[in-house]
């Protein structure tokens, strides 16, 4: 017996739109082509939305490895990962890269205390205004400060600590 897929026509069409733009930000298919295993007319078909005949095409997890990594050597994220990361109830949060200087660590934990201190005002001020309701948080700071506490812990896992 075969279950119905837990991913709606509206999921699969938001992944091969994300599938596109992530060929398109490795520069096209030709350019991503050379990047990874599959020829160009492959990676067409991962994000064609037009053509019903490739309409449970996608692309295989390694390919979208190795343009994951060459986004991430351009300091970018791809559209595809975090449409799958959204997809599964999240969001993708890159750890930032951390200086290995211990002047420089120092004062990215001053700023990443001034940070957390900073939200704790804003969810208290947003809890006594609105009960259980966070909605006037600002999600940029939320976002600030798990991506400042996720490179304080890549310094920490990176020292063995």
């Amino acid at each position: 017996m075969k279950l119905d897929r837990p991913t709606s026509d509206k999921n699969r069409r938001a992944i091969k739109q994300a599938t596109h733009r992530t060929t398109s930000l490795c520069g096209g298919q030709e350019s991503a082509a050379l990047i990874t295993r599959v020829n160009p007319k492959t990676l067409s078909d991962y994000g064609n939305t037009g053509n019903p005949r490739h309409l449970d095409t996608f692309m295989p997890v390694d390919v979208l490895a190795d343009m994951i990594l060459d986004r991430r050597e351009a300091g970018e994220s791809t559209p595809l990962l975090a449409e799958l990361c959204e997809l599964a109830g999240g969001v993708f949060v890159p750890v930032p890269e951390v200086c290995r200087k211990t002047t420089a660590v120092d004062l990215r934990v001053v700023d990443l205390s001034q940070k957390l201190l900073n939200l704790v005002a804003i969810l208290t001020q947003s809890l006594a205004e609105n009960g259980d309701d966070y909605s006037d948080a600002d999600l940029g700071l939320i976002k600030d400060a798990i991506q400042g506490l996720c490179g304080l812990q890549s310094r920490y896992e990176e020292k063995g600590t």
